[in-house]
């Protein structure tokens, strides 16, 4: 009799059995699709590291009030355990939130649009970025400052990137 009982302890029904599989799935998926996401970021980074410029993460920034980067810290570790962030990588749980493109041109910027949580993004005194290359910035809504002053940008780009983006404040 007591055998029974005990054996009612360790039995689940199906739909037990599928919701949990459902979950597990679930978290599954999210992990996959951050460590593509990190994945892709880094070496972007890298690029724009190695053209002599910086690459902001969320735990970096510090925002002022006015959506321009006020401060940032790059001696600040990466959230997360450091023993997980060795396993799924070292952005794994940031994301790449802004950039200073020194030298980047028009067709560096096609690669940003795969960057859906960027907020800042700098140029300054930067020729290689004109018009054309505004037309990838057009697409990043999330975008809240753009520095373009000394670029090769025109007035017309300015006024085409002010409407496409109205929340973004834009230094030219």
């Amino acid at each position: 009799m007591s055998l029974a009982v005990r054996r009612k302890w360790f039995q689940f029904s199906l739909r037990s059995f599928l919701i949990v599989v459902l979950i597990i799935a679930a978290a599954l998926g999210w992990v996959v699709k951050r460590s593509v996401q990190a994945r892709n970021e880094n070496p972007f980074a890298k690029h724009l590291e190695n053209l002599g410029g910086i690459a902001v993460y969320d735990y970096e920034l510090g925002d002022n009030g006015t959506g321009f980067i006020a401060h940032f810290s790059i001696h600040r570790d990466a959230p997360g355990p450091r023993w997980l962030r060795s396993l799924l990588g070292e952005t794994f749980f940031t994301d790449l939130v802004g950039f200073d493109g020194i030298a980047l041109s028009d067709d560096d910027l096609a690669d940003l649009c795969q960057f859906r949580k960027l907020k800042t993004v700098g140029f300054y005194q930067n020729k290689k970025v004109t018009d054309q290359g505004l037309a990838y910035l057009e697409q990043i809504s999330t975008l809240r400052s753009i520095d373009l002053r000394g670029t090769g940008v025109s007035q017309d780009g300015i006024k085409r990137l002010q409407a496409a983006l109205p929340e973004a404040g834009i230094a030219y």
